[in-house]
């Protein structure tokens, strides 16, 4: 739907979604975080940080790609 976003919200969320797949970023909690009304914004950026495993194995580079992208989302960098 129409969320309106700031430019460093709608780039974070760019960046894990070509990075997750589209397919898991639509069923995501984020996204569904982002649909409430009025929408969850703190709590969809703070939900990026769960994506940092591959196959239940939390991987260091997922850990500090999504810190970056947590960041970003804040409006810290």
């Amino acid at each position: 739907g129409d969320v309106p976003l700031y430019q460093h919200e709608w780039d974070a969320y760019v960046s894990w979604a070509y990075n997750v797949g589209t397919g898991a970023a639509c069923k995501s909690t984020l996204v569904r975080k982002l649909q409430q009304t009025p929408p969850d914004y703190a709590g969809a950026c703070a939900e990026l940080l769960r994506w940092d495993k591959q196959a239940g194995i939390t991987l260091r580079g997922l850990t500090i790609r999504r810190q970056g992208e947590y960041r970003q989302c804040m409006g810290q960098s």
